[in-house]
This record gives structure tokens, sequence and C-alpha cells, in this order.
């Protein structure tokens, strides 16, 4: 998973900077044994009763115990970070550009707290975002990152700032290096402050891109993550076009659960602006809008989750549904060009209209939340502003042995 393979990744900027690193949960990652109900719940974390096994259009047969918690035991982080970390905090460092994987060390990290103190990740991956045209974001584990106080409650402890060191005892001497479009540069220097709580208002988008579909690099090592989830797997020559959208944090539909690729009109519009100044929200899959000028726009359905299940599947999309969880998510379309160009921001309604759903991220609190315990907090209601790459897609490649990076 540490390899330095990056694939037609996405440039979200044209330099390289932090574009988040918020205070993500506290506590649940890294639960010793016995890894149960109890004991989850003992770390304040989500159990949804759910037992799914559930087949694939493959045949084969998958059980999911992703879909009963978010939390995870130490064996788990161990396989993900390299190192274990116990009853530990997450903190998702969102870069602009691709990292380097093989110059991700903890020792590049510091993160400072309210109170003064300097904290080094127990452990730091770029786990769930491992496809091959993602790996910009960064997970930080410990549990000395702070507490689910607010902020003006009395021993509240909480994340200020984030930033990219070159400490002396980092691996092999190297520092954090992010990749662009002339290859590998340093990321020391770089640094996020943090203006926001978990426990008061959820994730956000950070970035949004369109751009012509393509699938390169849109799968990761075998043995990690859900591959074959990119718009061509699920939805074929309809997906001619990715609105891919980059979160501060995961996006659920509860903390717990996967959001499924039937699920854009409960969490999202699509907003363009007509040339006289028209603004208007998209907000069904499957309805072919006329936007202008007798252009065409479909909205086909979310993609960059999990894998495809076809009409005649007795399995359906619902609770059981397994996806990636990472920082990513697509939105595919189909239609006319000077259509697609007039889309200029992605609508997150949350709560703020009825009918719509929040987004929790992984310290969400599940379908049966416990009466006791506070858990992350739902989305705002936000719009993120999109940008239009249909001509340079803006994406990097770069892998051993090469010398330099490959813009495609």
């Amino acid at each position: 998973m540490m390899q330095d393979v990056i694939l037609n990744a996405d440039l979200w900027s044209d330099k390289p900077e932090i574009l988040s690193a918020s205070y993500g949960f506290d506590g649940i990652l890294g639960i010793p044994d016995p890894f149960n109900e109890k004991t989850v719940r003992n770390a304040g974390g989500a159990w949804d009763a759910l037992i799914c096994n559930k087949t694939l259009d493959n045949g084969m047969s998958q059980f999911l115990p992703a879909n009963m918690t978010s939390s995870a035991d130490v064996q788990q982080i161990i396989n993900g970070f390299g190192f274990p970390s116990y009853f530990g905090d997450g903190i998702p460092v969102v870069f602009s550009w691709p990292v380097l994987p093989s110059s991700v060390h903890r020792s590049s990290f510091e993160v400072e707290l309210n109170n003064g103190d300097i904290i080094m990740p127990d452990a730091v991956s770029i786990y769930p975002n491992q496809d091959y045209n993602e790996r910009n974001t960064v997970v930080l584990i410990s549990p000395a990152f702070g507490n689910r106080l607010y902020p003006y409650e009395n021993g509240a402890l909480y994340p200020t700032q984030v930033r990219i060191v070159n400490y002396p005892c980092s691996f092999k001497g190297e520092s954090l290096m992010l990749v662009g479009p002339d290859g590998p540069v340093s990321a020391v220097g770089l640094s996020w402050n943090n203006t926001g709580h978990p426990y008061i208002s959820g994730p956000r988008l950070c970035g949004a891109k369109l751009s012509r579909m393509n699938a390169i690099g849109d799968d990761g090592p075998p043995d990690y993550g859900v591959n074959s989830n990119d718009g061509i797997s699920l939805y074929g020559e309809r997906a001619q076009y990715r609105l891919r959208l980059l979160t501060t944090g995961g996006f659920t539909p509860d903390g717990v659960l996967g959001l499924r690729p039937n699920m854009f009109e409960s969490f999202f519009k699509v907003r363009v602006t007509l040339s006289d100044g028209e603004i208007r929200d998209l907000d069904h899959v499957d309805e072919e809008y006329i936007i202008e000028d007798g252009y065409r726009l479909t909205i086909v359905g979310l993609a960059e989750l999990g894998v495809h299940f076809s009409s005649t599947n007795s399995e359906k999309y619902d609770d059981c549904y397994l996806e990636d969880k990472d920082n990513q998510i697509d939105i595919i379309l189909e239609g006319d060009e000077e259509a697609v160009k007039l889309i200029t921001h992605v609508v997150i309604p949350s709560e703020s209209e009825e009918g719509y759903l929040p987004f929790y991220n992984p310290g969400g609190p599940g379908l049966k939340p416990d009466v006791n315990t506070r858990y992350t907090a739902p989305s705002p209601a936000s719009v993120q502003n999109v940008s239009i790459n249909l001509d340079d897609p803006k994406t990097v490649t770069y892998f051993i042995p090469l010398k330099e990076a490959v813009q495609i």
C-alpha cells in the first residue's frame, strides 16, 4: 500500500498546501481485545446490529463486519498503519497534491493542542485513501489528540494546529514529500490552523473537480479497500463525466453505514449557473435536464464507493452495502459538454431542507446510539465551488523508477 505508485491522481490546487487537517473523532481506533459491542460502546463508538452476508455479482460471498462499527481493533490499526495505537483519536490531513507514500512517517507530523502540548502521532497512513489516483490524505492516530468536551467546557482538549516538520529522527532522514507536476517536493513548513470542532459541526467538502471520466488508477492494492468501484465499473458507457468530491473526513449516512450509489437524492444537488445568471439546482437522478439552448445533462448516480449490484441481482443496495469510506466521492454525469460546463457548485443541504440527510464522520452515532454517549456532529449545510477541468484534468502520474512525474 505504501509503495510509490501514483496514477492519474488529482492535483487540487496549483501549489502544495494542506486543505484540511481537522480533529476527526475521539478514542475509537485501536480497541484492545475482546473487540465486541460492549468494548466498542465503552470506548464511545457506535455499533449497528447488522449481520451481513452478501453475494456479489461474481457469485462470491462477502461477510461485512465493517458495517457493524467504524471503530477498529488494535490489529486493524497495525494492518493499516504499521504500528499500534490504543483508544486512538483520528485526524485526516488532506493535501492538495498526493503524498509520496514511502515518505509518510509519523515523525513528520506535529499536532499542537489548545493547552500548548505538542503531540507526535502513534501511527500514520494513507489508508483508506489507497487507490493509486487518490493518495492525498494521511490519517494520524493518537489517544492524546483531544477529548469530546466542547471548547468552552472545563478540561476540553483539542488540536489547534497541525504542521509538517523535518524531525531529526525521521526515518532515513527524509521529510514528507508531495508529488506535483514536476515531481516530489518537500511538504516541510506546511500547516493548518484548526477553528472547528467535530462534536459541534460535522464534515465538509474541501474540493470538487469536474473532468471527463477516466478510471486509470481508480483501484489500489488488492488486499486493501474496495476495487472496481469507479464510474465505468458501475455505469458503463453512461459514465461520461466525473464530478469528484474531496471531503475533510469520512462521509457516511450515520458514522457506520456505507454511502450507496443510489443515494444522490438524499444528500446532494448539482448547481448550474446559466449565461443570464439564473441558478438551477439539479436534484434528481436519471432525469434528463434541458439546461440551455437544448443542451442535455443527466445525473447518473454516485461512484467511488463500493461495487456494482445489477438490477437482476436479488441483493439490493441496502444497509449491508460495503464501501471504501475514503475521502473521495464521485458524482457521475452524462450529456452534452456545453451543459456540463455550466456546473458551478455542489450543494449539500444536510438538515436545512426537508427530505435531505446530513453526513457524519466515523465518530457518528450509528443506527442505535447510546443516549449517554457524545457522538460527532452532523454535517452543516454547505455549497462547494466546482473546478472545471474538461480540457486539462490536472492529474499527475509518478512511480519508481521514473525520475520525474509525468502529467497526463
